[in-house]
């Protein structure tokens, strides 16, 4: 019987690769594959790159490998919509859809799911993170504590929890990107900015106040972790309905932002007062400098989307505001919320008992433990 499995990571791509393997794999693939040359691939030698298209002359073009008898690769376009439609194709024609399983067979639970975030990790640096955890470094580190703690030494156990907990904030980060909000008075430059950071056009310029109506995100990496930029609208009391609905989000986006960059024209004086949620960071930008011949404010960058002033600054301020320090290969990280979680109660319970010397009595010695087994039994 012909299986089929997508062997590339979900999400927008140039190129997707799906497998059909097993008894009567070509078979179901030429009954698709409409090839330029018009043979059957059984005709066709192994191991050669064949143009056509799918389901007929005007279907999706395709590049078909004839891999053996029993294993056929279908190269199509990397969207979601397009390796759907070639996979639905070979199941109506009798071949049985497998899950896109990544892991290696005999892994952890937490080291199949660093397997499964991988194909999900936006950057090379993520990618190496995550590779740590899928070969084992939060399993070996929780391992090492629930040891310690069993042996009796209490402390040990713990200040190996808390070196875990280190990177808590970081591994939150490592699929959904640091949230940066600009935010600041209409027309202060926030859009022409946020343009300037990420090196392309993506939100809309103009010097009419208020043109920016809705939040406008865009993603990029910055020294290779993932950081979403967010282009909000400008902080004022507004009757325009449709004005005063996108600085209704504008507000909403800073509730949620890792970091906010306050952006006021260097000409207008005094920083724009931005209400900040507790807890955020904030940078203080005074844009368009180059129109404006005065100091820039001590404490704040001074920035020009025109000629590029201070934006090097501003890039290499985010990310040390985000990412202060960057965990060592083969550390420890915990990279879903569950496991930050569990290991922060771990240690809630360590504290909170009885300790005598480097023993842990009572209740809190068994409740770590427990909390620690089950982390290593599940994926977190």
């Amino acid at each position: 019987m012909a299986t089929v499995r997508v062997l590339t990571p979900r999400g927008r791509a140039a190129i997707a690769v799906v497998e059909v393997r097993g008894a009567g794999a070509l078979a179901c693939v030429d009954r698709c594959f409409f090839g330029a040359a018009g043979k059957p691939l059984g005709e066709r030698p192994s191991n050669q790159p064949l143009f056509g298209r799918w389901l007929g002359e005007k279907g999706e073009e395709v590049v078909v490998a004839v891999r053996g008898r029993e294993r056929v690769e279908v190269h199509c376009h990397g969207g979601d919509a397009a390796v759907g439609a070639v996979v639905a194709s070979l199941a109506e024609r009798g071949a049985t859809r497998l899950e896109d399983e990544v892991e290696p067979a005999g892994v952890s639970p937490m080291a199949a799911a660093a397997w499964r975030a991988l194909r999900s990790a936006p950057t090379e640096r993520v990618a190496g993170v995550l590779l740590d955890q899928a070969n084992g470094a939060l399993d070996h580190a929780v391992e090492a504590a629930l040891n310690r703690l069993r042996g009796g030494d209490a402390h040990g156990a713990r200040d190996m929890l808390l070196g875990v907990l280190r990177w808590e904030r970081l591994g939150g980060r490592l699929i959904s990107p640091w949230r940066v909000v600009l935010a600041g008075p209409p027309n202060a430059g926030k859009s022409s900015l946020v343009n300037a950071l990420v090196g392309y056009e993506r939100a809309i310029v103009y010097d009419t106040p208020g043109t920016t109506r809705d939040v406008v995100a865009v993603r990029t990496a910055l020294d290779g972790w993932p950081v979403e930029l967010s282009d909000t609208a400008g902080l004022r009391v507004s009757s325009d309905p449709l004005e005063a609905a996108g600085i209704e989000r504008a507000r909403a986006a800073l509730a949620g932002a890792d970091l906010i960059v306050a952006v006021t024209p260097l000409a207008e004086g005094d920083a724009a007062p931005i209400e900040s949620p507790a807890g955020v960071k904030r940078i203080d930008v005074r844009s368009k400098v180059d129109l404006a011949d005065l100091p820039t404010p001590a404490g704040a960058i001074g920035t020009s989307s025109v000629d590029g002033r201070g934006i090097e600054a501003l890039l290499a301020a985010i990310t040390s505001s985000l990412v202060d320090a960057s965990p060592e290969p083969g550390a420890a990280v915990p990279f879903l919320p569950r496991q930050a979680a569990t290991l922060r109660e771990a240690c809630d319970a360590i504290e909170g008992a009885a300790i005598e010397g480097d023993v842990i009595e009572g209740d809190g010695a068994h409740r770590a433990e427990a909390l620690l087994t089950a982390l290593l039994a599940t994926a977190g």
